[in-house]
């Protein structure tokens, strides 16, 4: 078991840094924030260091918010909410409804399907039904009121 070292911001207190350490107290991987003026992380690096001679980064993450997107479009009526995550190797969008509550999220893994997910919910706020749809693959739907699961449904004709 090893440490890990937490950095802050000295004027806000967020965390810009973590690093952690194996047990023999050599450094083995780093990860650094951004935040927007409000407070919301927008980058994350991810290094990973290799012996006594150096690093590589391994990994960005990039946050957006507020339903805009890298691509320069923009999801209407998205205040305050993360619109999209985009990894290495993915891409990954949400949108939500009125109440703040996730209503669909499309996942997109590069040389890999598209993942469509759309959420129900209850007049109560719960939950109720989760429909995942994997191009190619089919649909599947968790009625998540009853805890019943309907199995995968192929779309192939």
């Amino acid at each position: 078991m090893g440490t890990i070292l937490f950095n802050q911001e000295p004027n806000t207190g967020l965390l810009s840094q973590k690093t952690y350490f194996d047990r023999s107290g050599q450094k083995i991987r780093q990860e650094s924030y951004s935040y927007d003026e409000m407070g919301r992380l927008t980058h994350k690096k991810q290094k990973t260091f290799s012996g006594a001679c150096g690093s590589k980064v391994d990994a960005q993450y990039f946050y957006f918010y507020d339903g805009r997107l890298p691509n320069r479009r923009h999801i209407p009526g998205q205040l305050g909410s993360l619109s999209a995550v985009q990894g290495p190797d993915y891409f990954k969008e949400m949108t939500y409804g009125n109440d703040g509550q996730i209503t669909h999220s499309e996942l997109k893994v590069q040389n890999g399907p598209r993942v469509k997910t759309d959420f129900t919910y209850r007049a109560d706020g719960v939950l109720q039904e989760k429909k995942i749809q994997v191009d190619g693959q089919g649909t599947l739907r968790q009625n998540l009121a009853s805890r019943s699961r309907i199995p995968l449904v192929s779309t192939r004709g």
